[in-house]
């Protein structure tokens, strides 16, 4: 009974040592499993190591290329705020170059002004010169001859010999008594230039001693067309010598 009771028991233990054995083989499978795990775990943490060390080379690089960037932007900032001032310098230059223009323009404008008002003052002055010498001729050839006739016919003789378009002879009150042209006896000058021109012609003449006195280009008391008239002194007699030739004389003159 002992001895079966032992076989009994070697069989418990028998089969006891069997389940561990089989739990020893099960946990050595498991062992083996998880150090394959823990081999794959490693190779994993391997490969993120590599791959982590791959990002930071990419950081590093991007980090480079950021800089770079950044260079690349402040030196286009740079640029940027030359062309800018560049800009600023060719907008000042131009606005300096169009009021230099406009200056110019305004010179211009203001020389052709006075170039046609010297034109002017010069084409004056000729006028006046050449009717003052034939106002002078007009006198002298009436004062040398004591026989001259006044008719209106020699009158207009004379005018014509002369090149002009209208002669008068006052007497000492400035009364137009001998013409060329019928309708012009018995104009008052002194009172025809007092009235338009304003001027005390005889104070003028006869008391300020001036050498002739010269209308502007105005309309005739006498015909109403555009003439000019040259009078000029005859200090002994008192009486005054007056030319007169119309617009479109005065341009044959001039021509």
């Amino acid at each position: 009974n002992i001895i079966e009771d032992i076989r009994i028991d070697i069989d418990g233990s028998s089969d006891s040592f069997h389940r561990v054995t089989g739990d020893v083989t099960e946990g050595v499978d498991v062992t083996n499993k998880a150090g394959r795990l823990l081999d794959k775990i490693v190779e994993t943490f391997k490969l993120t190591a590599q791959q982590t060390q791959e990002i930071q080379r990419l950081l590093d690089k991007t980090a480079d290329n950021g800089q770079t960037v950044l260079s690349v932007v402040q030196e286009n900032k740079k640029m940027v705020n030359e062309a800018v001032i560049a800009a600023d310098q060719i907008a000042s230059a131009s606005e300096e170059q169009n009021a230099s223009i406009e200056e110019i323009n305004t010179n211009i404008e203001v020389i052709t002004k006075l170039s046609e008002e010297t034109k002017q003052n010069i084409a004056s002055v000729v006028m006046d010169k050449l009717m003052f010498n034939k106002a002078k001729e007009f006198m002298e050839i009436v004062s040398k001859d004591k026989k001259f006739d006044v008719s209106i016919t020699t009158m207009k003789k004379l005018a014509e010999k002369l090149e002009v378009d209208e002669i008068d002879i006052t007497d000492t009150n400035g009364v137009i008594r001998s013409s060329n042209l019928e309708s012009a006896v018995g104009l008052d000058l002194y009172d025809i230039l007092l009235k338009y021109d304003h001027i005390d012609l005889p104070k003028y003449l006869f008391v300020d001693n001036n050498p002739y006195s010269v209308g502007g280009l105005r309309n005739s008391a006498n015909t109403g067309t555009l003439f000019k008239f040259m009078m000029v002194p005859d200090y002994e007699k008192k009486i005054i010598y007056q030319v007169g030739l119309s617009y479109e004389s005065l341009l044959k003159l001039l021509n």
